[in-house]
């Protein structure tokens, strides 16, 4: 991966991961997605240390559960982003263009 990226990447490039509190905390019903996004996570951490000096920057952001097509297939979606609109400081869902 850091050999093609590199090469497919000008210096000073990026690259942008969402990832979700889930991957920290047990969340219900998000097993998977949990282990999934702890993996990326992991990922992003030692790719960030590997395409640094190309001046490549690999950051993840965790902006809170999203109304999305993937999202809809998690039971007990909607009780989650309730939770999370009552509790974030703005008190309402993030949404695609919050974080496009």
């Amino acid at each position: 991966t850091v050999m093609y990226a590199k090469d497919m990447m000008n210096n000073g490039g990026a690259c942008l991961a969402l990832t979700y509190y889930g991957a920290q905390k047990w969340i219900p019903n998000y097993n998977v997605m949990g282990v999934a996004k702890a993996a990326l996570e992991s990922s992003i951490r030692y790719l960030a240390a590997d395409l640094g000096p190309f001046g490549i920057r690999v950051n993840a952001i965790s902006a809170g559960p999203v109304r999305t097509l993937a999202a809809s297939g998690i039971a007990g979606f909607r009780k989650m982003i309730n939770n999370y609109r009552r509790y974030s400081p703005m008190r309402k869902d993030t949404t695609q263009y919050d974080v496009a």
